[in-house]
C-alpha cells in the first residue's frame, strides 16, 4: 500500500513538473486592427493626453508607467515610428486587474502557463492577481480607433518590468506593417 501511494505521489509529481515544463511564461496576447486602416501611412506617433480616460481600467503611476511607455516607444521605433508633436498616430493603455483562485489542476496549468509562479496550495487557497495591459493607437486625424492589443499575465512580485517589455513586444508584433 504505502508502495503504491508512493509510487502515484511520484507520478503526480513527474506529471505536474512536466507540466510545468512545458508550459509558456508567455502573456496571453490578443490584438486586432480596423481593416480600413492604411497602416503604411503613419510615420510618426504620440501619446494622447494624460488628463483623457485610458481606454479601459486605468493608467499605472510612476515607474510602472514610465516602464510601459519607455516600452512602448522602443517597440514603436523598432517599427520605424517617430514620436512627434503633430503625429499621425495617437497611442494610450490602460490595465485592469482581476482576482482569481485556481478551482482545478487545469486551472492551474493555465495558471503556470500563463506566467504565475506560485505554488498550488497558494494558487488554490490565496489566488493570485491577474492584469492586462490594453493598448489602442488611433487616427490622429480622425479619432478612430485603428488597432488594439491587450496582453494578460499573472503578477507575481516585481520583475523589474522584463514582463511588461515582453508583453508590450507580443503586443507591437501584432501590429500590421505598412
Amino acid at each position: 500500500m504505502f508502495t503504491r501511494m508512493r509510487l502515484k505521489g511520484i507520478v503526480f509529481a513527474a506529471a505536474a513538473a512536466g507540466l510545468a515544463a512545458a508550459c509558456s511564461s508567455e502573456p496571453k496576447v490578443v490584438a486586432e486592427a480596423n481593416p480600413a486602416a492604411n497602416f503604411a501611412a503613419y510615420r510618426t506617433y504620440n501619446w494622447v493626453p494624460t488628463d483623457h480616460e485610458p481606454p479601459e481600467g486605468l493608467r499605472f503611476q510612476g515607474t510602472q508607467d514610465w516602464r510601459v511607455r519607455s516600452a512602448v516607444e522602443g517597440e514603436l521605433g523598432s517599427r520605424s515610428l517617430v514620436k512627434a508633436a503633430s503625429p499621425g498616430l495617437l497611442v494610450d493603455y490602460g490595465v485592469s486587474f482581476d482576482r482569481e483562485t485556481t478551482k482545478t489542476f487545469g486551472d492551474y496549468a493555465r495558471y503556470v502557463n500563463e506566467g504565475g509562479r506560485g505554488g498550488l496550495a497558494d494558487a488554490y487557497v490565496l489566488g493570485y492577481e491577474q492584469v492586462t495591459v490594453i493598448l489602442h493607437l488611433y487616427d490622429a486625424r480622425t479619432g478612430e480607433l485603428v488597432w488594439r492589443a491587450s496582453a494578460t499575465a499573472m503578477v507575481d512580485g516585481d520583475d523589474n518590468g522584463e514582463r511588461t517589455r515582453r508583453a508590450i513586444h507580443e503586443m507591437i508584433a501584432q501590429l500590421p506593417r505598412g
